[in-house]
C-alpha cells in the first residue's frame, strides 16, 4: 500500500519496495520535476517524521541530496537552483 503525505512544501508518496524498506517519490518544489530516494528503513522514517528525531541519525542510509528532499523538497537541481554551486 502506497501512502501519500504533505510535507512543507509538496505531496510525496512512499512506496513500499519488495525487500520490507520504503523510498519516496515526489516532485522537487523549485524544479516541478520528479524526484526520487534511495531505499530506507521505514522505522527510521517513522522515529525522524513522528518524533522529530535527528534525520542524520534515524536514516543514516540516504545521503545528504536525499535527505534534503524530505526536508524542504528540494532536488538536488532545485538546490542548485536557488544556492547555486557549493564551494
Amino acid at each position: 500500500m502506497n501512502k501519500e503525505f504533505k510535507s512543507n512544501t509538496t505531496t510525496h508518496k512512499l512506496i513500499n519496495l519488495d525487500d520490507g524498506k520504503v523510498m519516496i517519490m515526489g516532485v522537487c518544489c523549485k524544479t516541478g520535476e520528479d524526484y526520487s530516494t534511495a531505499a530506507f528503513d521505514i522505522l527510521g522514517y517513522m522515529s525522524w517524521y513522528l518524533d522529530k528525531n535527528s534525520i542524520q541519525e534515524c536514516l543514516p542510509e540516504l545521503n545528504d541530496e536525499d535527505r534534503e528532499f524530505l526536508i524542504s523538497g528540494l532536488s538536488p537541481k532545485g538546490w542548485h537552483e536557488l544556492f547555486g554551486e557549493a564551494e
